[in-house]
């Protein structure tokens, strides 16, 4: 459970604000349509791919990204197979694949060439016209993201099969293991009414915060 809400949380807070800050530079450029499509790549990009290719990428020996930090001297991680940082490895991997679906939601410029006559500068027109417009759909990307991090699993049966240490194993992937690798559908079975349980909790208090003002009074 605990690596669960790790994971949920660190590909929340990893995701949201970097979909938010792209897509505030990609609204702003004359080439929209261009940057939107190579963001909604990985959208439509099967899940098993994508994490076999940054399991190549991460890999500890041949890996590109050790490779690159080889030829300018710079000390090689064990991204995937390190108790301490396997997870980060993981939210990082999971917030770039939520990045081209946040970004569509998140893009938004009607209002920026009045507050431009005004003299606002880029930092102003992120401050005070793109969070307040898109404060709604800041509210909604940040439950539906947390809630659909909590029944991930797929990325860390490709890319740590849980380890190292059970350092990566989730909820859902124990869900996986327990019912068809151990068999234990009993146990499968009530760690899912458990997952099942935390969602609708979370579910009810994003109904609760869209009627009772948390998005209307925006």
């Amino acid at each position: 459970i605990l690596n669960t809400f790790y994971f949920a949380f660190g590909s929340v807070a990893v995701g949201v604000p970097a979909a938010l800050v792209t897509a505030a530079i990609i609204a702003r450029s004359k080439y929209q349509a261009f940057w939107r499509t190579v963001y909604w790549l990985p959208m439509v990009t099967n899940i098993v791919a994508i994490a076999y290719i940054w399991k190549f990428v991460l890999a500890d020996t041949n890996g590109l990204v050790n490779r690159a930090l080889g030829v300018v001297g710079l000390p090689e991680p064990n991204w995937l197979t390190s108790p301490s940082i396997s997870m980060l490895s993981v939210i990082l991997v999971a917030a770039w694949m939520s990045l081209g679906h946040n970004i569509l939601l998140f893009l938004d410029q009607s209002y920026y060439e009045a507050a431009e006559i005004d003299g606002a500068n880029a930092v102003q027109l992120f401050r005070h016209v793109t969070i307040p417009l898109l404060m709604p759909t800041i509210l909604f990307v940040l439950i539906t993201s947390f809630i659909a991090a909590l029944s991930s699993f797929a990325l860390m049966l490709i890319l740590t099969e849980g380890g190292p240490v059970r350092s990566t194993t989730v909820t859902g992937l124990y869900l996986y293991d327990m019912a068809f690798t151990d068999l234990r559908l009993g146990r499968a079975s009530a760690a899912a009414y458990v997952l099942s349980a935390i969602i609708l909790t979370i579910s009810l208090v994003q109904l609760r915060l869209f009627r009772r003002g948390g998005v209307e009074a925006h």
